[in-house]
């Protein structure tokens, strides 16, 4: 009853990976500068500044983070289902898709509220002195980075074996002996 999916011809395999490692790339870039503008907007004193941080992320995230979060996850779901990797056969690929899905559920669920109220609360020059809000933004904007450069480490060194969901190696034939 295991679901089999086909496998990428080496061509379409090599567009699909370079696909998902500039998205991935993309996304790692965007929430460094997504920490950037938190900082910027929890530290400045100018409520302009502060106001114009926040409404930036908002502007990145809507434009920006939420495509390449899908776009990243849908090709490397079309990675994964279509090559050895496979979506369940190492913990290596798994980590990532529990990265990838948490990241923008997270982020739908609850950080986009906070960071709604940051740019209401900014406006007119209102917002004085470092708020729970904008350490809370600032501390999701760090998580999110750094698990993406998990991600990325993860995909470099490929670490932990197989999971139990992998099909058995193919048995080695034993050398010939003359």
């Amino acid at each position: 009853m295991r679901m089999k999916f086909g496998t990428l011809r080496p061509t379409a395999r090599k567009v699909w990976v370079f696909l998902h490692v500039g998205f991935s790339v993309g996304w790692l870039g965007v929430s460094m500068t997504m920490l950037v503008l938190a900082s910027v907007g929890a530290r400045a004193r100018d409520p302009a500044l502060r106001h114009y941080a926040y409404e930036f992320m908002h502007v990145l995230d809507m434009a920006i983070v939420i495509p390449v979060a899908l776009l990243t996850l849908i090709t490397g779901l079309v990675v994964s289902l279509g090559t050895k990797w496979g979506l369940v056969r190492h913990w290596w690929v798994l980590a990532k898709l529990g990265i990838a899905l948490a990241i923008p559920i997270y982020s739908i669920v609850q950080q986009r509220f906070w960071l709604e109220e940051a740019v209401r609360s900014s406006v007119g020059g209102h917002a004085a002195g470092l708020s729970r809000n904008d350490v809370v933004l600032w501390a999701c904007a760090v998580i999110y980075t750094l698990l993406l450069w998990v991600a990325t480490a993860v995909s470099t060194v490929k670490p932990w074996g197989r999971t139990r969901w992998a099909p058995a190696p193919p048995p080695r034939r034993a050398a010939a002996v003359r």
